[in-house]
């Protein structure tokens, strides 16, 4: 429940990855990252995807995630 800059982006990325990948639900994904509203997990989606289109490192990093749950 941290606020921290890397914490907090870290759950957006496990938040998009979520609703991305497993097509979760917002609130499904809330309670399975520990947020209090489903709304917190709507825009920490959107923040990632809007990230994606200029952060190309984050892209990477996004890549290299899946690349490792995948195989």
């Amino acid at each position: 429940k941290s606020r921290v800059s890397n914490i907090k982006t870290a759950r957006q990325i496990a938040m998009f990855l979520l609703a991305e990948e497993l097509s979760l639900s917002t609130t499904k994904i809330a309670s399975e990252v520990g947020v209090k509203d489903h709304t917190t997990v709507m825009h920490g989606i959107k923040k990632i995807r809007t990230d994606l289109k200029l952060n190309f490192a984050l892209r990477e990093q996004i890549d290299a995630i899946k690349e490792k749950i995948y195989g």
